[in-house]
């Protein structure tokens, strides 16, 4: 005990060199600490985002407590596994609850980052509780905050150990200052690892020794008894196993004594030295808390077999420099007081410059923060992927198991159940969700996966063009891109090199590259990633976004191709003019291959501002000649009507169908309309399959007609198209990606615009401008919407918002509102539904700006010159009818000219329920017009004819198909005001259409009866009548019937309205229910169940069948942020929408009742039926 006696003197004023030096140095010992706790942070930060923190280590950890912090402690993996296997870690669970503060996958980094500005404020005020002076203070916090030591734990990922660095310093200060309250973090010390005690006995001891304090005797020994019965004792009872078994090869006795060669000793020695370095100045008369305190970290660490904890690497040297630190503090506490005085140079300035020194010297030579020998990029940039794919992982549902890499393991690990593909067992895991780099998900080795993707089990639920978030069930938006993407090159030119601009993360897009236009010198704006391609013909498909334009309009910069060895240019393209700011486009470089190269492309940046997100490189598909079929017809254009008093086995049924309905027996009724809609689903499944026949193999389109090979936005784009999406997701979704194709076909080949595009190949014919605008009013009214209104997001979105951004930069007609985009009604008022739709779900002013100019144009311009009616087409300069058109004047009922009524009670349906003063100033006038055209052009029973000429009353004779269109304006108008001024009007109408049967509404074209039950269909959504239920029944067999035996109908592009109507019907029957899979003997069917306000479900099939029914969702809210449903075309009607946090009982017939969530009955609920045995349920929303 004398070696430990403590002698205090005071020291020798005179012999300080100067205040001054004192106070210098305890300034540059405070800026180190701050620079070297802000470095920590932000290195850390960056190491983070270069995904260096890995699964095995902060994963793991991450997971762990994050379930601890849940109740279920120390859980870790898909399976009942405790960290406790790994390291008795008890203490650790309690930094659980700081997930409930902050649930981030970061969050443990910052903790770790705590715990060293922690320890170094515990170990200041221990200091100052010695008396040290204040440049010894900042000297040992800034030892203690940026020595190699410290960064290498801190930098190599977050570690349990790391919590030494804060818990050695508190028990430091405990036994100092508070000493009835060292037990406390002794025991979270015990609690970090099993060998804990045996590092921190010594401090104990000595500190008990120094201040003859009893207690700290027991503790030390406390402390070394702990340690030897966890890992001799504990330890083995938890594992069923030594840990020297479980450290075969670290811990083991003959490992250790084989671990001492000459190499590995200087590797000790070495680790040794930066040990002893901060003590230099210390060793003459602090060398016994130098030698004592650290004793037996330095064994345990020193001695072991692992290179990296012998060699003080990784979060190895955790407790050695946890217990250094206090060491030099006791060293320079007792220096101040050893022997004689020894002046203030020898006990003050020496030892904190020295520290100081020995840090910065250090970090210079070994060092991991900017400024060190060891610094890399990944501490001291942040990388765009990290970030990138860090908002991609946030957005998985926070249920269900998940399987990712383990390089990308860190932005996922707060979570109940995640695990890497190394731990994967598909016989023991049932994954939900994956999380990759869709480079790596191509080559991983999992079957059921890549197949998945194509059938629908799996469904991508984010993708930003580099990861991927994968959901089993979660529907197949972006299977299509997915899949494409793991077949064809890609570089991100976001990561490439660049000589100007930066770089910007997009959400949904990812990390994109930003260049800013320069006036005068051109630079590259990305270049230097690399694609290796196989010889061939080859497309560039860069993807960027325009902004604004900086200087000439032919100095946009260019796009190019370079081979890499040897560097010479392969392809380029000038930055094609056009195309709105703000929308995503593409264009297309072509090159060939005659031989394999590596290839390189480049963005030459000039004047245009850009933000470039990647390039895609895809395989030129080879022509070929035309199909002889496409040139001639091979059955009648449509078949006669059937004869209204024929008698049928059809409408056999659809009187039992009756009986059931007025008996009030659901479940009879369910049985039926499952038969009805297999019908209807058997039609359109035979339309599918014939035009998957015609699509073009050189360009991926599909012909206008069987006669008229060429593809264009108003006919085949808008009326086609989107049902053989629709058509394709629901009856064979693994043929969606061919019509999905079809879309980046047409906007690769035509541009923002609509084009018309001659098949074979897809060669461009030109069309005048005001054509161009028409199409893409078209087709983003009847051919985007449709897909939206179903699907939600999706590629069809983005070109609908591209369309909607080209409307509004091409609206060139002035008038007295301002620009609008045509002078007709067609071409308006397919405008005024498209921006109001899409203004309900971006937001976007620009939307709103547009419609309510083209609104304002007819409501306050063209109303009070036209007896308060629109014409079909109209001068604004002269404010009157276009002069030389024969129609001009007319107002039409039907379409290509009555889209102007339900677009502008659309829009006031918009401004009344958001509040707008605009609503005020429409409301007259849009009514008085609502009023008029229900006295004008009409039949005597309540239709519309097809136009009518206002100045005389003269009517086009034919009943309009599309009275329905006009109907559900007047119900728009209705639910806006909240009232029923027009339900009886819409209800006369109704039944006007079904007192007709096989009526030639378009002669023998079934176009017309298609749109006619269309109307119908989306108006029994608000007006429940049995009669016009009846019609549409019976009608639906006249449609049918015009179909072909090949499957074709007309052999045109009004296929697809036939298509729209059959699975409107279909879904009718289902009251929404889509089965997946479908297959052409099963039989789905409900019911409203109008006793007990549940819906009866009737499932049936030929043979056995097992998926899942899929029930609607509230569509309205869900995808267009709707406050109500509201009548409006080219919808999908919510027959029976579930709402996913409501709670469902689902009874079989013969069978108790279940409990659902709402979520379990919109992604599926299982089902099954053996042939012939239907399966009947009912299904009831419980009250809350």
């Amino acid at each position: 005990m004398a070696l430990l006696a403590n002698h205090r003197a005071p020291d020798d004023a005179g012999g300080a060199r100067g205040p001054g030096l004192e106070r210098g140095i305890a300034a540059a010992g405070a800026a180190l600490t701050a620079a070297a706790l802000a470095l920590l942070l932000y290195s850390a930060w960056c190491a983070f985002t270069h995904s260096k923190f890995f699964f095995v280590d902060y994963g793991r950890y991450t997971t762990m407590i994050w379930n601890s912090g849940r109740g279920e402690w120390f859980r870790l993996l898909a399976r009942p596994h405790s960290y406790l296997r790994l390291h008795l870690s008890f203490s650790l669970a309690l930094l659980g609850p700081l997930f409930r503060l902050w649930d981030h996958p970061f969050l443990l980094s910052v903790a770790q980052w705590l715990f060293i500005a922690g320890g170094a404020a515990l170990l200041a005020a221990a200091g100052r509780a010695r008396g040290l002076a204040p440049a010894v203070l900042a000297a040992l916090t800034a030892f203690h905050t940026g020595y190699v030591f410290t960064q290498s734990v801190h930098l190599c990922e977050f570690h349990g150990v790391s919590a030494y660095l804060f818990l050695v310093p508190w028990l430091y200060y405990a036994l100092t200052r508070r000493q009835a309250l060292a037990w406390l973090p002794l025991c979270l010390i015990l609690g970090l690892r099993e060998e804990a005690g045996l590092m921190v006995a010594p401090l104990c001891w000595y500190m008990a020794a120094r201040d003859r304090w009893r207690p700290g005797y027991l503790m030390a020994a406390a402390a070394a008894v702990y340690a030897l019965a966890a890992v001799f004792a504990l330890f083995p009872l938890l594992n069923g196993r030594s840990l020297f078994a479980a450290r075969q090869g670290k811990a083991d006795p003959a490992s250790v004594l084989a671990s001492f060669t000459l190499a590995n000793n200087l590797c000790r020695l070495r680790a040794l030295g930066w040990v002893a370095l901060p003590a230099l100045p210390l060793l003459r008369r602090g060398w016994r808390p130098l030698l004592a305190i650290p004793a037996a970290a330095l064994v345990l660490t020193l001695g072991s077999a692992f290179k990296p904890q012998f060699s003080l690497e990784l979060s190895h040297p955790a407790a050695v420099m946890a217990l250094l630190s206090v060491a030099l503090a006791q060293a320079a506490a007792e220096t101040r007081g050893a022997g004689p005085p020894a002046g203030r140079w020898r006990s003050v300035l020496l030892p904190a410059a020295w520290l100081l020194a020995a840090t910065l010297a250090a970090h210079a030579w070994r060092g991991f923060l900017p400024g060190g020998g060891r610094c890399q990029a990944v501490y001291r940039r942040v990388h765009p992927a990290g970030l990138e794919a860090l908002w991609l992982a946030r957005q998985a549902p926070r249920a269900g198991l998940l399987a990712t890499d383990a390089r990308l393991a860190a932005f996922v690990a707060n979570r109940r159940d995640v695990l890497t593909w190394e731990d994967y067992d598909p016989a023991r895991h049932d994954l939900e969700l994956v999380f990759d780099h869709v480079e790596r998900l191509a080559a991983r080795r999992q079957p059921d996966l890549r197949e998945g993707l194509r059938q629908g089990e799996w469904g991508c639920v984010l993708y930003d063009g580099t990861y991927a978030l994968l959901r089993r069930g979660g529907g197949r938006l972006r299977n299509a891109d997915v899949l494409a993407d793991m077949r064809t090159p890609i570089v991100r030119l976001a990561y490439t090199k660049s000589e100007g601009g930066g770089n910007r993360f997009v959400p949904g897009r990812g990390v994109v590259r930003e260049w800013r236009g320069r006036r005068a010198r051109e630079a590259w704006a990305a270049y230097g990633g690399r694609a290796a391609l196989e010889p061939g013909s080859w497309r560039a498909v860069f993807r960027f976004q325009r902004g604004r334009q900086r200087g000439a309009a032919d100095r946009a910069g260019s796009f190019e191709v370079w081979q890499s060895a040897p560097e010479r240019r392969l392809a380029a393209a000038p930055v094609a003019p056009g195309g709105p700011a703000g929308a995503w486009e593409t264009q297309s470089v072509a090159l060939s291959l005659e031989t394999p190269a590596t290839v390189e492309p480049r963005v030459r940046g000039q004047g245009l501002d850009l933000r470039l997100e990647r390039v895609q490189f895809e395989r030129e598909a080879p022509s070929a000649p035309p199909r002889a079929e496409r040139s001639e017809a091979r059955f009648p254009a449509a078949y006669a009507n059937l004869d209204p008093a024929r008698e049928s086995a059809r409408r056999a049924l659809l009187a039992e169908l009756r009986g059931a309905e007025t008996q009030g027996a659901p479940a009879a009724a369910a049985r039926i309309n499952a038969a009805l809609a297999r019908e209807a689903w058997q039609a359109v499944a035979r339309a599918l399959q014939v035009w998957e026949g015609q699509v073009d193999p050189a360009s991926g389109l599909i012909p206008r007609s069987l006669t008229d090979a060429r593809w264009n936005g108003d006919d085949v784009a808008a009326d086609c198209w989107p049902f053989l999406l629709l058509a394709s997701r629901q009856l064979q979704p693994e043929g969606e990606g061919l019509w999905l194709r079809t879309l980046a076909a047409e906007r690769r080949l035509g541009g923002v615009l609509p084009q018309d595009l001659l098949l074979p190949g897809g060669e461009l014919d030109e069309q005048p401008h005001a054509a161009l605008v028409f199409a893409a009013a078209e087709f983003a009214k009847d051919g985007l919407l449709s897909p939206a209104e179903r699907l939600g997001r999706g590629p069809w979105f983005e070109r609908l918002e591209e369309l909607g951004g080209a409307l509004c930069a091409e609206a060139a007609v002035s008038t007295a509102a301002g620009p609008i985009c045509a002078s007709d009604t067609e071409v308006n008022g397919d405008v005024l539904q498209v921006m109001a739709r899409l203004y309900w779900a971006t937001r976007r002013p620009s939307y709103l700006e547009l419609a309510e100019r083209t609104a304002e144009a007819y409501l306050f311009d063209v109303f009070p010159k036209n007896g308060g009616l629109p014409a079909l087409y109209w001068d604004f300069a002269a404010g009157a009818p276009r002069q030389g058109h024969p129609h001009a004047a007319l107002l039409k009922f039907r379409d290509h000219g009555n889209e102007i009524i339900p677009g502008l009670a659309e829009l006031y349906f918009l401004e009344r329920r958001l509040g707008r003063p605009q609503a005020e100033r429409y409301r007259e006038p849009l009514r008085r017009f609502l009023d008029r055209i229900l006295t004008l052009g009409r039949t005597p029973d309540g239709l519309w004819y097809d136009a009518v000429l206002p100045a005389t009353g003269e009517v086009k004779a034919r009943v309009s198909d599309n009275w329905g269109y006009v109907a559900l304006a007047l119900q728009a108008f209705d639910q806006a005001e909240g009232g029923a001024r027009y339900a009886a009007e819409i209800q006369r109408a109704m039944r006007a259409a079904a007192a007709r049967q096989s009526f030639a509404w378009e002669g023998r074209d079934p176009d017309g009866l298609a749109d006619a039950l269309e109307g119908m269909l989306y108006l029994l959504r608000w007006f429940d009548l049995p009669e016009c239920r009846q019609w549409v029944d019976d009608e639906l067999e006249v449609l049918l019937a015009k179909q072909d035996a090949s499957g074709f109908v007309e052999g045109r592009y009004l296929d697809g309205n036939f298509m729209r109507t059959a699975l409107l019907y279909a879904a009718c029957k289902t009251q929404g229910i889509q089965p997946q899979p479908w297959r052409s003997d099963l039989q789905v069917g409900a019911a409203r169940d109008g006793s007990g306000g549940g819906l009866c479900v009737h499932v049936q099939a030929d043979g056995p069948w097992q998926g899942v029914l899929r029930f609607d969702a509230a569509r309205h809210r869900l995808y267009w942020n709707l406050p109500a449903d509201y009548a409006r075309l080219n919808s999908a009607p919510e027959w029976y929408a579930v709402e996913d946090d409501e709670d469902y009982e689902v009874a079989e017939a013969d069978g108790a009742a279940r409990l659902c969530r709402g979520r379990e009955l919109l992604d599926g609920l299982p089902a099954a039926v053996e042939g012939g045995r239907p399966l009947r349920l009912t299904v009831r929303r419980r009250a809350r």
